[in-house]
Formats: structure tokens, C-alpha cells, sequence
């Protein structure tokens, strides 16, 4: 996941700018990946979402 992307951008260079980060993947993803993200949003106190967005067909996934 491009999850150590998004922290880059949150916090390059010494700052705090984002309220809600969001990947937007064609993957679907597993229950334990959502556990994954809850976990990351308590210890950096940021919420971060995750999409699943079909380029195929051009819809949202949920």
C-alpha cells in the first residue's frame, strides 16, 4: 500500500497539514488492511481512508 507515501507527504518537511489522508487503490481490500489503517489513525492521529475505485467500469467499490 502507498501507505508510507501519504506519511512522507504529511510530514515533509516538518509539518502537519492534513487532516485525512486517502489511497485510492483498483484492489480490494481485506478486512485486516482496514484493521491496519485503525491502528496507523490512533497512533498518528490522523484518519486515513481507503477507496477501491474500479477504472474499468468507473465506479466506487465499497
Amino acid at each position: 500500500m502507498a501507505v508510507g507515501q501519504l506519511l512522507e507527504y504529511q510530514y515533509f518537511p516538518d509539518q502537519n497539514l492534513a487532516i485525512e489522508l486517502m489511497i485510492v487503490t483498483h484492489l480490494k481490500a481485506e478486512p485486516i488492511i482496514y484493521d491496519y489503517l485503525t491502528q496507523l489513525e490512533l497512533k498518528i492521529g490522523v484518519k486515513i481512508g481507503l477507496i477501491c475505485f474500479d477504472y474499468k467500469n468507473k465506479i466506487v467499490k465499497v
